[in-house]
């Protein structure tokens, strides 16, 4: 028993001794070049390399590890990796490019440190650096093979059989078939020519995997094809390159859709049941994609119109809040909301009348309102109600001709509105006459022969509105001669109307008396007025005296 307890806690004491002699993985270590520089590297980052675990293991990290075969510059380049493959472990861009920069000594150098080192990553690409020199090599001038037996100086055997190897599926991806158990790096560059060879290796790591889906479309499935099941990271690759890709994923998780859809939107149709996170991204990158999603939220339309307002059209039932955003950026496109809140409409026309023209089935609301500021916005709706028809023409007449097969009431009723409509209506019933100047006695000029009746209608009205005769002008100017009593009834309003009467015909001394009581200086348009007249004309304004010719001396009495 005290022996197993005695155990146990020196298992815990070794442990700790070796986290303390080892450190942290936050703490860090200094790496010594054999010329003696000094790199400083997190522990975590430097524990990529499996030589340099065990020596910190070992060793500790309090004094630096000394790399005796290894100099400042390659070291640095080390450390460089190191790091690099820490940070963005499925991201080897940055290193790939480090290594295109070096030189051939260093490249070689470069190569027997990272096998020393035991780092996979950078011996892998190192490997590939120089199969690809050797490969150029080969198909240059015969002279360059020298430079083929310095890269290949001081290394082992099997890296110079795996180098062969390389060279072979660079040439050929399909010579990968003929060898057995091919290593990483023969399988990398196998794929790296092309990405569908990769239906031939068996059993792919992760790596593999990533490098063959950077070269060709659809590799992911020929390595689902395979039987192989992606990791989540090789998806993410697959998708982040090809949105599309997705659709050969069962059951991708969130994280995968959302990398698919930044990279295509409409990568959103292949997604099952995709969260508002996902539709967000999806409509954000290609604010069509909103086609593809049953039932999107607010969150996810507004996304949509924001990225494209085109995407209203594949929007059905939009909320307010859409609606407003897309009208607001140009009423225009109401054309393309189906069933337009009554309220949006309204702000749509208050912006440009012509706009209602877009909108499918305005509310009779909207429609008089719309024909309430220009009449002529008639023509643009189709099936006007009866009271936006007569809002229209009441505000203007020839909104009446947009107006099709007006029924009978219809036109007496717009005639009611407007007067000035009787001009739009083929012959004209007396009654229809006689409405139209009394709404508008302006409207006897549109009608050919009007009776007394309307004539005496016309000139009546004009005494309850603006008194200034303009009726009986128009009806002597259409080549009328009115009678006696509409001539009474015109000067009774407005003597002066006399002067129109006379430039057409003589008229009584009835009318000169009716039209000389209402304004004394009228006489002066009657030649040679009565002496009854006179008399009148000065009782009603002494000032009519001026335009009396050889007055009478009862006359001369009474202007006075």
């Amino acid at each position: 028993m005290y022996k197993l307890k005695y155990l146990k806690y020196k298992n815990k004491y070794l442990d700790l001794k070796k986290i303390q002699k080892g450190g942290n993985d936050d703490d860090e270590v200094t790496l010594e070049s054999n010329d003696k520089q000094e790199f400083k590297i997190k522990v975590k980052a430097a524990k990529h390399s499996e030589t340099l675990k065990n020596l910190i293991d070992d060793a500790g990290i309090e004094k630096p590890v000394p790399m005796p075969n290894i100099n400042g510059k390659i070291l640095e380049i080390i450390v460089y990796v190191l790091k690099d493959i820490d940070e963005m472990p499925l991201d080897p861009t940055n290193r790939i490019k480090k290594l295109e920069k070096i030189g051939n000594d260093e490249l070689h150098e470069l190569t027997i440190a990272a096998n020393y080192l035991d780092i996979p990553d950078l011996l892998n690409r190192c490997l590939l650096q120089i199969s690809r020199k050797l490969y150029d090599t080969e198909n240059e001038h015969l002279s360059k093979t020298i430079e083929r037996i310095c890269y290949l100086k001081n290394l082992s055997k099997n890296l110079i059989d795996i180098l062969d190897q390389i060279v072979k599926v660079q040439k050929n991806p399909e010579a990968i078939k003929d060898i057995t158990n091919p290593s990483e790096v023969v399988q990398l560059a196998a794929v790296q020519k092309d990405g569908f060879i990769i239906g031939h290796i068996k059993n792919p790591s992760e790596t593999v995997q990533l490098y063959a889906i950077q070269t060709k479309r659809d590799v992911l499935y020929q390595i689902i094809k395979n039987g192989i099941t992606p990791s989540e990271v090789v998806q993410i690759a697959a998708v982040k390159r090809h949105g599309d890709a997705i659709r050969f994923i069962q059951n991708p998780s969130e994280t995968v859709q959302l990398a698919a859809v930044q990279q295509n939107g409409e990568a959103i149709k292949y997604i099952k049941n995709p969260s508002d996170a996902v539709q967000i991204y999806a409509v954000e990158q290609d604010g069509n994609a909103i086609q593809h999603i049953k039932n999107p939220s607010e969150a996810v339309q507004l996304a949509a119109v924001q990225q494209n307002r085109k995407a209203i059209w594949h929007i059905k039932n939009p909320s307010k809040e859409v609606q407003y955003f897309i009208v607001k950026q140009d009423v225009s496109e109401i054309k393309h909301i189906e069933n337009p809140l009554e309220e949006v409409q309204l702000a749509v026309v208050q912006k440009s009348v012509e706009a209602i023209r877009h909108i499918k089935n305005p509310s009779e609301a909207v429609q008089i309102y719309a024909v309430e500021q220009d009449g002529n916005a008639i023509q643009h709706i189709k099936n006007p109600s009866e009271a936006a028809q007569l809002a229209a023409v009441q505000k203007n007449e020839n909104a009446f001709k947009f107006i099709k097969n007006p029924s009978e009431a219809f036109q007496f009723a717009a005639v009611q509105k407007n007067g000035k409509i009787i001009k739009h209506i083929k012959n004209p019933s007396e009654e229809f006459q006689i409405a139209a100047v009394k709404q508008n006695p302006i409207a006897i000029k549109f009608i050919q022969n009007p009776s007394e009746r309307v004539q005496l209608a016309a000139v009546e009205k004009e005494i309850s509105i603006i008194k200034d005769g303009n009726a009986i002008n128009d009806i002597i100017n259409k080549g009328i001669n009115p009678s006696e009593a509409v001539q009474l009834a015109a000067v009774q309003q407005n003597g002066n109307t006399i002067q129109w009467i006379i430039g057409r015909i003589i008229p009584s001394e009835a009318v000169q008396l009716a039209a000389v009581k209402q304004n004394g200086l009228a006489i002066q348009y009657i030649k040679n007025p009565s002496e009854a007249v006179q008399l009148a004309a000065v009782q009603q304004n002494p000032n009519a005296f001026k335009y009396i010719q050889n007055p009478s001396e009862e006359v001369k009495n009474n202007s006075f």
